[in-house]
């Protein structure tokens, strides 16, 4: 094709647009989840499917999106849900790269691109259903149109709709709120800053605000509860090895490294984009010490960690004289960085994809031996018996509540003599009543002696035992008085 035409149309922007959505599709398809493994997006897909297993409220945009996606095909829902969460961070990796390709440079857009689809914590938020995923897209496209390099003349158009998507991230999951803050507070301490800024972008953010804001006022108003992200309980001791697990397994030493470098270089030279990695980082603070220091909890803050990982190589690149030798060896830096940082979370991420073939065997298990109306106690993976509850029976497409579950809470207080905690279950469950166990969470619950409280289930009362595929057990006990087995006399 002539290189003129090729200009006019901007195919070489087009084609890495396209070639990286399908790279990174592949990708993240291959790393996805055929189950839900969270106990949170369990409860969100019995959420959508309208069980009575109702999460935590902590999005505007995706009870509404999963209820429609529910509609029509009930068996196929996770998948649906997941494979537009999966398009949400592909959008927002994708928007990363767009924004400094188009405002900088196609060779810097190469860079932010390799460096956003090795990022663990994207890939992690990519199989889940966390409502961060419809948040980062809004986020980064709101900040690449509100301040990237304009599409059109006079820039309006895209003042207007970045400060719309900015609007609506800012509700679409925890946080997001003080990330879109973070330009009006910028706007109180730099003039220069707020004379950019045109009258159409807080038009536009007002209008993206006002569906989230009548979320969060109706919330206040029934009495149920939003969740913007302040967690006030999980300030403890505790949470110095949690950020400690984030910065070493979640973004791992060479990332921190060179996000600390392109901190330092950031400090020592203007950049005209340093202004946004700052205020894509900084609400990462608040956000990890006031709520879950997790990939998940902190996603939000990736794409200015990415910026500054990409100021950083930009400060290699500048040690050197030659103009080439400035794009050639940062090249080379991030395609050996993104290489082993891609294989070095591999390991994490197959782990996951594990753990949920073992709860998807957990859930086969139950469908196929618990009979209707028994009563199932899954411990930490509770919320598993709300999902299943919630979708069609694999037998006959059954749905509602089909089983129950007991808490943790409830075994805390189970006694540790076999008459009284005879009474006790007996009580909770009825006469005669039958209940399931899953042994290996029972066994992690160490303030109850779980190991122990296996033995003292199995010597009072009639158990036995199931085994479904990968391992996994569940343990039917009969509780009734003729099943209590009786204490043998020891032998002289």
């Amino acid at each position: 094709m002539p290189r003129g035409l090729a200009k006019v149309f901007n195919l070489t922007g087009v084609w890495f647009a396209l070639g990286y959505f399908l790279i990174v599709w592949i990708i993240l398809s291959n790393e996805a989840l055929f189950f839900p493994l969270h106990p949170e997006d369990q409860l969100r897909v019995a959420r959508a499917l309208g069980g009575d297993a109702i999460p935590p409220n902590t999005s505007w945009i995706s009870p509404l999106l999963d209820r429609c996606l529910a509609w029509g095909a009930p068996e196929s829902t996770y998948a649906r849900i997941q494979v537009v969460r999966r398009f949400g961070v592909i959008f927002s990796m994708l928007g990363l790269a767009v924004w400094i390709w188009r405002s900088v440079g196609w060779v810097q857009g190469i860079w932010v691109a390799i460096l956003a689809v090795v990022f663990l914590p994207n890939r992690f938020v990519a199989q889940t259903l966390a409502p961060e995923c419809l948040s980062l897209p809004l986020l980064v496209w709101g900040y690449a149109l509100a301040f990237g390099k304009n599409w059109t003349k006079t820039g309006t158009a895209e003042s207007v709709g970045g400060g719309i998507l900015l609007g609506c991230s800012a509700f679409a999951a925890p946080w997001g709120w003080l990330f879109v803050a973070a330009i009006p507070l910028r706007t109180l301490f730099s003039a220069a800053f707020r004379k950019r800024l045109e009258p159409s972008f807080w038009k536009g953010l007002a209008l993206g605000l006002s569906p989230g804001m009548v979320w969060l006022f109706a919330g206040w108003i029934l009495g149920s509860g939003r969740d913007v992200g302040l967690h006030l309980e999980t300030l403890t001791a505790a949470k110095v090895g949690q950020v400690r697990d984030l910065i070493l397994h979640a973004w791992g030493i060479p990332f921190t490294g060179l996000v600390i470098l392109g901190i330092w270089f950031a400090c020592k030279q203007t950049h005209q984009n340093r202004e946004r990695a700052i205020d894509l980082t900084w609400p990462l603070v608040p956000a990890a010490l006031l709520g879950y220091a997790n990939p998940i909890g902190t996603c939000l803050a990736s794409p200015g960690l990415i910026l500054f990982c990409w100021f950083g190589l930009a400060g290699i690149g500048r040690i050197f004289v030659s103009r080439t030798e400035q794009m050639l060896v940062p090249t080379l830096l991030a395609a050996a960085f993104g290489y082993y940082a891609f294989f070095q979370g591999l390991p994490a991420v197959r782990a996951q994809q594990l753990y949920a073939q073992h709860s998807a065997s957990l859930a086969n298990l139950i469908q196929k031996q618990v009979p209707n109306g028994d009563t199932i106690a899954l411990f930490r993976l509770n919320p598993l018996v709300g999902f299943l509850n919630s979708i069609p029976s694999k037998v006959n497409g059954q749905t509602g509540d089909r089983w129950r579950s007991i808490d943790t809470q409830f075994f805390l207080r189970l006694p540790s003599k076999r008459a009284e905690a005879q009474a006790m279950l007996l009580g909770e469950l009825g006469s005669d009543p039958v209940i399931w166990i899953d042994p290996a969470r029972l066994r992690e619950i160490t303030e109850l002696g779980g190991k122990e409280r296996i033995a003292e289930l199995k010597d009072w009362f009639e158990t036995e035992e199931f085994v479904g595929e990968h391992g996994v057990t569940l343990l039917r006990v009969v509780i009734h008085s003729s099943a209590v087995k009786e204490p043998q006399a020891e032998t002289p």
